[in-house]
């Protein structure tokens, strides 16, 4: 029987959703080690969460970053996540202000041959905030750990 995600962590309930499993009962595997374990917990740095647009999240070990949103997740390391927030970026500048904000026209072309991802204005908004404000809090997580190596 599945356990209710509402008494999970959120990273288990982030691994619930991806894996089936609660990262607690089963290891959590992912293509890097964007959630490692210590102490049977996931350790994991939270750059944004929000319920009803996504999270980006970030590992302290191999400083790859996750980005949920919608039913889309990737992992990046730290110079593709800029590039991508560059880019995501562009694309939202270069839309014309008559457009509707909730029709979903604006193709955003990724790495993946054939694998583009389909966005209305509003979303297009709503990720790029939400990538801005993840990038705000990763460069005020460096500027600490900087003066915590003083």
């Amino acid at each position: 029987m599945a356990p209710s995600t509402a008494k999970l962590s959120a990273q288990c309930q982030i691994s619930y959703r991806v894996n089936g499993v609660c990262g607690n009962r089963k290891p959590v595997r992912f293509s890097s080690c964007i959630f490692t374990k210590r102490n049977n917990m996931c350790h994991y740095q939270t750059l944004y969460h929000d319920d009803s647009t996504g999270y980006v999240v970030r590992c302290p070990e191999c400083e790859k970053i996750q980005v949920g949103y919608g039913n889309l997740m990737v992992t990046f390391g730290r110079g593709d996540f800029d590039d991508f927030r560059w880019w995501l970026r562009k694309i939202k500048n270069d839309q014309g202000p008559s457009q509707r904000p909730t029709l979903r026209c604006i193709v955003i072309p990724t790495p993946c041959e054939g694998m583009k991802l389909l966005l209305s204005m509003r979303e297009l908004t709503d990720f790029d905030n939400m990538l801005e404000t993840a990038d705000t809090e990763l460069k005020s997580l460096e500027l600490i750990r900087l003066f915590e190596n003083l």
